[in-house]
């Protein structure tokens, strides 16, 4: 089985990074789950492939140019409040 199409208003892991690429930003994965256990991106949807064929993940769009600002703001002060704070002052859904 296949991995399930990606429903609109979502991106897929691979579409993620190729983003934060193409805007010269190097996030890790570690640092995205961090991130988004913090409460700075939002949930993702995950949809299991069947027994053993474990899942996929998609993205809500947002969460490209939500994590591009946290990683700018983390290089000017390395705080979840203070980069909590300043996404949600630029209208992101912390």
């Amino acid at each position: 089985m296949g991995a399930p199409d990606c429903p609109a208003g979502f991106v897929t892991k691979a579409d993620l990074f190729a983003a934060f690429a193409r805007s010269d930003v190097c996030v890790s994965e570690d640092q995205l789950e961090r991130w988004r256990g913090w409460g700075l991106l939002p949930s993702l949807r995950q949809v299991g492939l069947g027994q053993a064929g474990g899942s996929v993940a998609h993205y809500p769009e947002i969460t490209v140019s939500q994590a591009i600002e946290a990683n700018r703001l983390f290089e000017k002060k390395r705080s979840k409040e203070f980069v909590g704070f300043e996404l949600w002052w630029r209208d992101f859904e912390v």
